[in-house]
């Protein structure tokens, strides 16, 4: 979980956001191609294109890792010839806040996804994370704590209230719209 002094994590650069997703996917970033990463940045719906040679693109990866590893998104595994990336809450709550935000599908037969939630003081960066995600997802405050969207976020959001371990005091609706 976000730390308590902490208000806002500096922003990481869409290729470290894309490195996260590719260590989300299990994708072993030291023998992967730059074409390897360039597929899973345009899968995960970044659309960037690199015109450098695989050198530079190596020492971009190195210095992105580095980024993320300093900013605690990014925990590095081993010793320089056999690293592994594995993402720490902080990386796997930022990448879940992005997957949020990016979504763009609707919810199915027009239904829409209510979130209601009454997280109590002592857990205040929990309620403000959600309720910045929320107000970054575009969704509609309809009451205090009550909010919706015609967004398909359930199963991202579900993930994200259980890293914050906050889903005692979170509910989830679908619900028709009258």
């Amino acid at each position: 979980m976000l730390k308590k002094k902490q208000r806002y994590r500096p922003r990481v650069k869409e290729f470290g956001l894309a490195l996260l997703a590719a260590i989300h996917d299990g994708m072993d970033l030291v023998q992967a191609t730059p074409r390897d990463l360039s597929l899973a940045i345009r899968m995960g719906g970044l659309d960037m294109v690199y015109d450098e040679r695989a050198e530079r693109r190596k020492d971009s990866r190195r210095r992105a890792i580095k980024t993320l590893a300093r900013n605690h998104l990014v925990r590095v595994i081993g010793k320089e010839s056999n690293q592994r990336y594995e993402m720490t809450t902080d990386g796997r709550i930022l990448w879940l806040r992005e997957v949020i935000i990016g979504i763009k599908k609707k919810m199915p037969g027009g239904l829409l996804c209510l979130i209601s939630f009454d997280i109590p003081e002592r857990e205040r960066m929990a309620r403000r994370t959600i309720r910045n995600l929320l107000k970054a997802a575009r969704c509609r405050q309809y009451h205090a704590s009550l909010w919706g969207t015609r967004k398909n976020i359930v199963k991202p959001l579900l993930e994200l209230i259980d890293l914050l371990h906050v889903e005692e005091w979170v509910s989830i609706f679908e619900a028709k719209q009258r």
